[in-house]
Order: C-alpha cells, then sequence, then structure tokens
C-alpha cells in the first residue's frame, strides 16, 4: 500500500472511530477516555470562552469556504467567456 493509499483511507478511518459525544461542550471524544478531555477541567465561564472560540473557528473556515468557492466560480466565467474572446 502506497502514501496515496493510506493519505486517501485516513479520512474515512477517522470518521468510524468510536467515541462518545460530550453534553457539555458538544465535542467528540475517544470512548477509552471516561471524561471529555476538553472541559471536563473547565468551569462555566472556561466553557464559555472555549464554545465562542470553536464558534469562531467555524465561522472563518465557513467564510474561507466560501471566498475559495467564489474564486473558482470567477475563474470558470474567466475561462469560459473572457479567455476566448482574446484567444480568436
Amino acid at each position: 500500500m502506497g502514501w496515496g493509499n493510506i493519505l486517501l483511507t485516513w479520512p474515512r478511518y477517522a470518521r468510524n472511530k468510536p467515541g462518545k459525544h460530550c453534553e457539555r461542550c458538544q465535542q467528540n471524544f475517544a470512548a477509552e477516555e471516561e471524561k471529555c478531555p476538553h472541559c471536563s477541567h473547565m468551569d462555566d465561564n472556561e466553557l464559555q470562552i472555549f464554545q465562542q472560540g470553536i464558534e469562531a473557528k467555524t465561522r472563518k473556515q465557513t467564510r474561507l469556504v466560501a471566498t475559495c468557492f467564489t474564486l473558482l466560480v470567477l475563474y470558470a466565467i474567466t475561462v469560459l467567456f473572457i479567455l476566448p474572446a482574446y484567444l480568436n
């Protein structure tokens, strides 16, 4: 098995790994753990800050995906409509 096959199968392995869902912080963690490693050591104020950080990271990732999609659409428009006019 080459590196390409290992890299392609890793997301499937990571997704199928058994785990638990924490009701307090809404994060997943390994089934072997008794307590959630994300929030078991936090008080309520620290948990709130942690959740705000996760929300900010999610918003940032969503903005990045939207920007990449917009750039892809603009590139496709350029290649399909504008570039052929210059080639004639």
